[in-house]
């Protein structure tokens, strides 16, 4: 399995300040951000930077869970461009990301497993790793393979899972992702 990094922090959004049950996005590009060695900014109201992350973007009137949002104001959060969102990233893009150390957020539309859930849920997650097996992301809520129980670190998709959940769904070619630059 080829990764990013073997060690690293992880960042959970269940232990977040601001709005923790919906705040996975911010939560992702923060570990992504932390993953390319990208410093935060100096962290004043809040102890984490996922908090301070989300509360900036809605100051600045923008809202997180649009990415073309999520990622300018990211921007502009670090004070340089460090992100950029397409719907249109290839396949290979990504692994090459991954080949030179940079991990890719990625956005995807989840069923639950193993208890599916009735409605999918729209989720963000970072992608860290691949091999034979499949990709290796981080979930910010918890275990995506069981239910989101437990820690989301190196939670391993199959393929074919990857191809089915993460958007556009049934897609193997083109995904949307955040990709990151140093």
């Amino acid at each position: 399995m080829k990764l990013v990094k073997e060690n690293y922090n992880y960042y959970t959004q269940r232990n977040n300040e601001v709005d923790p049950l919906i705040s996975c996005q911010v939560t992702a590009m923060v570990q992504a951000l932390d993953l390319a060695d990208i410093a935060f900014p100096p962290l004043v109201t809040f102890k984490q930077p996922e908090d301070a992350l989300r509360d900036f973007i809605k100051r600045k009137g923008g809202n997180p869970e649009v990415h073309a949002a999520l990622s300018k104001y990211t921007n502009e959060w670090i004070g340089r461009r460090v992100t950029g969102f397409s719907t249109e990233t290839k396949l290979q893009d990504i692994k090459a990301d991954i080949d030179s150390g940079l991990p890719v957020v990625l956005s995807g539309s989840f069923p639950g497993y193993p208890t599916p859930r009735k409605q999918p849920l729209g989720h963000i997650v970072t992608m860290i790793g691949y091999g034979e097996e499949g990709v290796v992301i981080i979930d910010p809520y918890g275990n995506t393979l069981d239910d989101w129980k437990g820690s989301g670190q190196r939670v391993v998709l199959s393929w074919e899972r990857f191809r089915r959940w993460i958007k556009p769904r049934d897609g193997m070619d083109i995904k949307w992702a955040h990709r990151f630059y140093r």
